[in-house]
């Protein structure tokens, strides 16, 4: 029924021309980019789906132009991000990637990748994610990812949540876990995305921790315009589970960005 409630509302606010207003006032302080964040993708035709609408409403844009700042002024720039670390990326969503010509960026849990190819990974999946058991990513599957042109990023070793954890165990999550993922894969990692993402999950305190272990992107689950930075935070808009299509458009063009301000 909340879900529900809050669809209306973003339906009436889109339809009603606030979400125009919105993107206009928000276009004023530059170009308008949309970082959105999938997690495990087991439907292959809905992600197909979702990357068509993509390609045709919007400019996708890959990891390096983000960097960059090549954006389209016109068009929302929307930048493609996945969490954790799922088999399910390499099976359903990079053969589609693939076809379109798209490049992601991808946060993974070096725990979870250390244990995915010789232990039970039911239990980290249940506790740490909050989601019944999937089939994991491997470190072959982050591989495959940067044979493919994608780029990674880092999610802490464990998925806690990190603002509750003290200074000591917030370097270990965050630090131990970047070293890691560069050590095993030979790359650098610029960009950290925080488990679950909310206000209570970062602080000034894990902002500075995070930028001193070397990483100049920090993303928190909170949507909105990645123009507006709160904290040195880039927003993001979680893409929930097969979401019907036309929803998604509205929470992108900025609907659901007034729904949250106003509560």
């Amino acid at each position: 029924m909340k879900h529900k409630l809050r669809d209306i509302m973003v339906q009436l606010i889109d339809t009603s021309g606030i979400s125009f207003l919105y993107r206009w006032y928000v276009r004023k302080k530059g170009p308008l980019v949309r970082v959105i964040a999938f997690h495990d993708v087991a439907d292959a035709m809905w992600f197909e789906e979702v990357v068509t609408m993509l390609t045709t409403h919007y400019n996708v844009i890959t990891p390096a132009q983000f960097e960059r700042s090549e954006f389209d002024h016109q068009k929302i720039n929307v930048l493609l991000t996945f969490d954790d670390g799922y088999q399910s990326w390499i099976d359903n969503c990079l053969p589609i990637l693939e076809t379109y010509k798209l490049k992601g960026l991808f946060f993974i849990n070096s725990g979870l990748l250390d244990i995915a190819e010789n232990a039970d990974t039911a239990d980290f999946i249940q506790k740490r994610l909050y989601i019944s058991p999937k089939e994991p990513l491997t470190w072959t599957g982050t591989q495959e990812l940067i044979v493919k042109g994608h780029s990674l990023g880092g999610h802490t070793v464990t998925h806690p949540h990190v603002a509750l954890l003290e200074e000591m165990e917030i370097r270990t999550e965050v630090v131990d876990d970047k070293q890691r993922i560069e050590s095993m894969l030979g790359i650098t990692l610029s960009h950290f995305a925080y488990p679950f993402g909310r206000k209570q999950d970062f602080s000034a305190k894990t902002i500075e921790l995070v930028k001193e272990a070397g990483y100049t992107y920090q993303y928190s689950a909170i949507t909105g315009f990645a123009g507006i930075q709160k904290q040195g935070i880039l927003p993001r808009t979680l893409v929930e589970k097969d979401q019907q299509i036309r929803l998604l458009r509205r929470w992108i063009d900025g609907a659901y960005d007034v729904v949250e301000l106003l509560k």
